[in-house]
């Protein structure tokens, strides 16, 4: 793997986890917003769609 792709791979996780991140915190405050209250019931369920999403991504992602 020369070093233009690794970093290319490194910068798409990177990133996807930034994306991750910022789409989860922006749900959050959305719901909070809606509910008028932490929706401290759904962070668990939020957390493992954001993995598989995650997951899926990368997988997709990669090469054979």
């Amino acid at each position: 793997m020369s070093g233009d792709v690794m970093f290319a791979e490194i910068g798409r996780v990177v990133g996807t986890l930034v994306l991750a991140y910022i789409g989860f915190h922006a749900s959050v405050l959305i719901l909070t917003l809606v509910f008028g209250r932490s929706p401290e019931l759904l962070l668990p369920p939020m957390g493992v769609a954001a993995f598989i999403v995650w997951w899926f991504l990368l997988r997709r992602s990669a090469r054979p």
